[in-house]
């Protein structure tokens, strides 16, 4: 029997169910958040309880904000490593879409600010974990590991820079903002819930107490990334509080997140008890 293998019958997997089932899927669904978890569990997670620390969905808020799935520190410099399950790895530009992301840049311009400040480490690299499930049920993975450079964090910097400008601009306005029809409107694989309100301008004002609340300006990657793509997508979404629908696939990530950090905490916090396996 493998040492993964090994670890796996010593832990609990009660609250990793339970953490998983916090997110309603059909049950099929679940069964592929087991797959992907046990895909993961297989290829990372020995190699990841040897590392010196290992810091577990750590929430930064500086400039931006966002959550650090998972920080491997060793010889003093720290690895982020971030989960993605996707629908497809095959698809065009999955590679460079990630490279050059807002959440990259976001990553490593001010996640390495808060790990250099809170922790006193550098952050060395960001590798993106990409799992997903092919035509014939087969779980295939992918890593994307993308490193601090000039690049980044000017990019990091103007994106936030361009997030709120833009914003400012549009919140003494009820509605409608800017929108980026057309091309934003299928912009992640699906139709945007809102595009026939769009497309009929039959869009609902913004609350008259929400049009003036600046705290909701966009400042995580995934906020960032939404209003510059549609800056009237994100008044639906934040001020409006029109969710939409999403994609399964994203309650998927979610189980997937939660179980993961269940299972990656768990481990680390027991691992003098997996020391001979590692």
């Amino acid at each position: 029997m493998s040492p993964v293998h090994h670890i796996l019958e010593r832990l609990d997997l009660t609250p990793v169910t339970a953490a998983i089932r916090t997110t309603p899927l059909w049950e099929a669904s679940y069964d592929t958040v087991n797959a992907l978890l046990v895909r993961a569990v297989e290829e990372h997670l020995v190699s990841d309880l040897k590392s010196d620390n290992m810091l577990i969905e750590v929430a930064f808020d500086n400039a931006c904000k966002g959550i650090l799935d998972l920080v491997l520190i060793k010889d003093g410099t720290a690895e982020v490593k971030d989960w993605k399950t996707t629908a497809s790895l095959d698809r065009p530009g999955f590679n460079e879409s990630h490279e050059a992301s807002i959440q990259t840049d976001t990553y490593l311009f001010y996640g390495n600010r808060y790990l250099q400040e809170t922790f006193g480490v550098p952050l060395s690299s960001l590798t993106y974990r990409a799992l997903s499930e092919d035509s014939g049920g087969q779980v295939v993975t992918k890593q994307i590991k993308v490193t601090p450079s000039n690049e980044t964090s000017i990019r990091a910097v103007r994106q936030l820079n361009a997030a709120q400008r833009i914003y400012e601009s549009q919140l003494p306005i009820i509605g409608p903002w800017a929108m980026g029809m057309p091309w934003a409107c299928g912009n992640g694989g699906s139709r945007c819930s809102f595009w026939s309100d769009c497309r009929s301008m039959t869009m609902p004002s913004t609350p008259p107490a929400l049009t003036e609340v600046a705290a909701l300006v966009p400042r995580s990657p995934s906020s960032i990334k939404e209003f510059l793509n549609c800056p009237e997508h994100y008044r639906r979404t934040h001020l409006c509080g029109d969710k939409g629908t999403l994609p399964e696939y994203v309650d998927i990530g979610t189980a997937f997140h939660a179980g993961a950090a269940a299972i990656w905490s768990q481990s680390w916090e027991r691992r003098k008890e997996f020391a001979h396996l590692l």
